[in-house]
């Protein structure tokens, strides 16, 4: 089971949909830019919220990866290369171990880029 948790927070989904998620949906709202080293722990991927790091369990279906640094969503399209803009939907994961340990782990809901 830890090794599926580990391997999730290097790849998984998202979801987008037309309007912001609000702080009082189902999760907290946390805005950032797509972030990366591919040289740490073969490749490691993070929001950069400008106060923090945090190590995205991205939506089912959605997958990061360091080299080259993108975030694709379930059809494999890209939503976000390094230094664009997100807006995730989530909450905190203190109960996930991860590789990297950039920063908390946070389990996202829903992902969308921002303009």
């Amino acid at each position: 089971m830890l090794l599926f948790l580990i391997a999730l927070t290097g790849c998984a989904t998202a979801s987008s949909s037309a309007t912001p998620p609000s702080p009082t949906a189902a999760g907290q709202v946390r805005e950032g830019v797509l972030a990366a080293d591919p040289h740490l722990e073969g490749g490691c991927v993070w929001l950069d919220t400008g106060r923090e790091r945090l190590e995205v369990v991205w939506p089912e279906g959605y997958r990061a990866t360091g080299d080259p640094v993108e975030l694709r969503d379930p059809t494999g399209a890209v939503v976000a290369t390094a230094g664009d803009r997100l807006r995730v939907r989530g909450s905190p994961a203190g109960d996930v171990v991860t590789t990297c340990q950039v920063g908390d782990t946070w389990s996202a809901e829903d992902v969308q880029a921002v303009p």
